[in-house]
């Protein structure tokens, strides 16, 4: 999962460009599925210590994946 870094480091590059030119920026991929919602150490604490572990892999599996696969066939269907 350490590959979804990427596309949020150019995702927050594009932002600071955006708004440096005083435009509107609209995020590719919404909270809480951005890795910068999810990774943080607050969010694991509370998936992984309120409703345990499990509650973190199902988060990923049922939420995360299947919205990053929705966003990609949209993209590439021009949604």
């Amino acid at each position: 999962m350490f590959f979804l870094r990427y596309p949020d480091i150019v995702e927050q590059e594009e932002e600071r460009r955006v708004k440096s030119l005083r435009g509107t920026y609209h995020e590719p991929i919404e909270p809480p599925c951005r890795w910068r919602d999810w990774v943080t150490d607050r969010k694991r604490h509370e998936l992984s210590e309120e409703q345990g572990l499990g509650s973190f892999l199902s988060f990923v599996n049922d939420e995360l994946f299947p919205y990053l696969k929705k966003s990609w066939r949209n993209a590439r269907s021009g949604k």
